[in-house]
């Protein structure tokens, strides 16, 4: 009888347990991808300078390659300067300006990836 109540109580726990839906969000003290909410063209002396917002940026730096450019999506450049940069901006002059059809950026983050390709608008 003993062994009956024991098997019954542990098929009843397995079961529990199998029900269990996973959690599959970031684990804890992960950052998340670096996300491009807006980035238009600025400066109407300057048509190369972009004004990038998000979040999850890479904080403060200076490095060109943390914002880079393309017209196709397959080929990217270097930006030519950060004026600025924070978890949440970059200002940044790029290689091509508003007089192309479409100028994609992306941004390096906080992981250590860059975002999904943005497409920049002009202000």
């Amino acid at each position: 009888m003993m062994n009956r109540t024991a098997w019954g109580l542990t098929l009843v726990i397995i079961a529990t347990v199998a029900g269990c839906a996973s959690d599959n969000s970031a684990p804890p003290g992960t950052v998340p991808a670096p996300e491009i909410s807006s980035a238009v063209f600025y400066d109407s002396k300057d048509h190369e300078n972009v004004f990038i917002t998000g979040a999850y940026f890479k904080l403060k730096s200076d490095n060109r390659l943390d914002v880079i450019a393309s017209l196709n999506g397959r080929n990217w450049t270097q930006a030519r300067r950060i004026m600025d940069s924070s978890s949440t901006i970059y200002k940044a002059t790029i290689p091509y300006g508003a007089e192309y059809p479409q100028v994609w950026v992306r941004v390096y983050g906080m992981n250590g990836e860059y975002s999904p390709p943005f497409l920049v608008h002009l202000y």
